[in-house]
């Protein structure tokens, strides 16, 4: 249950890479003073930390390597060059801050993709995300096309990982159950505005285009929420997917 019932601090991933994490808890282990069994435990956790991340990162690059293999047998030059863009991509997050949209849907994955045992939520995705949409789509490297193709690739990716191993038995026991891979949009910021942006109505129509039933999706709703995405979330709503869910927020019950 405890892998089900956390957020990860997706954005810590997004915008300073886990070399950064790294670097931190082997300065930290290195000015360590053994001098109570608590400095034991807390340099077993630093080490936990050094070694999870890094298998991250190992994990990562094989994926490169196996794209770059890929790329250099592809005859068909677009998928050549999508072959090599990933490769790229991979070698460089999540070991390393995301310079656009692209690679921070691929470092948010490399995460995601870790934890996603039970239920594993998406956080607030078009909030930490935005920043790399907005830089993006401001300097013209990507289209709202490009990025409603990657959303819906994720949702596809989700899939994948919505399963139930343990045999014949274990998938009757949870046979219909779902998984509430949940990504939160909307809402108000924390100084009480408005939260929406263009990536919560491309997040809607990624879910209304590519029906899949994860992941699922909530709307927070206040009294500031856009009626435009009201109208987008019951779009979604009337295609019978059971999604998104609606959340009444408040400023206030960010306060508490």
């Amino acid at each position: 249950m405890g892998l089900s019932l956390i957020v990860v601090d997706y954005a810590k991933v997004l915008n300073e890479g886990l070399n950064s994490i790294i670097d931190s808890a082997e300065d930290e282990l290195s000015r360590l003073r053994f001098t109570s069994g608590e400095t034991v435990k807390k340099a077993d956790f630093l080490k936990s930390v050094i070694i999870a991340n890094e298998a991250i990162l190992r994990l990562a690059h094989r994926f490169s390597d196996l794209a770059s293999e890929m790329a250099s047998n592809e005859a068909d030059p677009v998928r050549k060059k999508e072959l090599e863009q990933i490769s790229e991509t991979c070698r460089w997050v999540p070991a390393n801050p995301a310079r656009t949209f692209r690679e921070a849907v691929q470092s948010f994955w490399f995460i995601w993709a870790m934890i996603a045992s039970g239920t594993a939520p998406g956080g607030r995705f078009d909030q930490f995300m935005y920043p790399f949409y907005k830089t993006d789509r401001q300097q013209g490297r990507i289209t709202d096309d490009e990025v409603l193709e990657l959303l819906e690739c994720l949702r596809i990716k989700v899939m994948q990982l919505n399963f139930v191993g343990g045999g014949k038995l274990q998938r009757e026991k949870w046979a219909g159950m779902a998984r509430w891979h949940n990504w939160v949009i909307g809402g108000v910021t924390p100084d009480g505005e408005d939260a929406t942006n263009e990536l919560s109505y491309l997040i809607l129509e990624a879910a209304r285009d590519c029906q899949t039933p994860h992941h699922t999706i909530t709307v927070r709703v206040h009294d500031e929420t856009p009626e435009d995405l009201m109208l987008k979330a019951l779009e979604v709503v009337k295609t019978g997917i059971g999604m998104p869910a609606f959340i009444a927020v408040s400023y206030t019950h960010l306060t508490l």
